[in-house]
């Protein structure tokens, strides 16, 4: 989403041309965010920093996800009639479905159990989530958190879906994932280094949002 460089008035004192003029130039150049979402943004980062976390785990954290768009996500199901428990099959019948989407495979964590990431599938259009899974995950979308790992146009996923039922024709081609040699994450051992690295940075937001909650159990 874009934000207007209209002038900022911040409280009733008139905030210093200088101040004025970095605001505007910042909001024209690099479309930033309403002013409280930068304070919050900047205060987690400090928690992160004291808790130890490297800057590139920090800024895997905050750019790997983008915004969950509910009602698309609950329209997409609707018209491909997604399955429960089927997020691989859901995301590439929606990717088919949808000019101009990506298929992403990765990582979904949310609040409550199972109290890990759970690996994940879903399309992005024009910077937003489509979830065609949402509707059965039966979470509020302000408590999900996505992390991808891989992403592809929907003529490299035909492309792949097409020579892995040729190669393994006994064998589901989804999910899909990178070339070998695999990494750990997990008790599983798939994807490539993309993949460890959300998984890893979809632990650490795991960890964060359940600790209350498994503590109470």
């Amino acid at each position: 989403m874009l934000y207007s460089a209209s002038p900022i008035t911040l409280v009733n004192t008139p905030p210093p041309q200088s101040l004025r003029v970095e605001l505007q130039v910042l909001f024209i150049f690099f479309s930033i965010p309403p002013v409280n979402k930068l304070v919050n943004i900047t205060l987690q980062m400090q928690k992160l920093r004291d808790d130890g976390i490297d800057s590139n785990e920090r800024k895997i954290i905050f750019t790997m996800n983008k915004p969950l768009d509910e009602s698309l996500s609950r329209q997409v199901a609707e018209t491909i009639k997604s399955k429960a428990k089927a997020p691989f099959e859901n995301a590439y019948k929606a990717a088919l479905g949808t000019e101009g989407a990506r298929y992403v495979q990765g990582f979904v964590v949310f609040t409550g159990q199972p109290y890990k990431p759970v690996e994940h599938a879903w399309i992005e259009l024009h910077d937003v989530i489509i979830d065609p899974t949402f509707p059965y995950l039966q979470k509020n979308p302000h408590n999900i958190w996505y992390f991808p790992a891989q992403s592809l146009t929907v003529k490299k996923l035909k492309a792949i879906i097409e020579e892995s039922k040729e190669d393994y024709p006994e064998d589901d081609p989804l999910p899909v994932y990178g070339k070998t040699p695999y990494e750990y994450y997990g008790d599983l051992m798939l994807g490539d280094q993309e993949y460890l690295t959300a998984y890893q940075a979809a632990e650490v937001k795991s960890r964060e949002i359940n600790s209350v909650d498994r503590g109470k159990n």
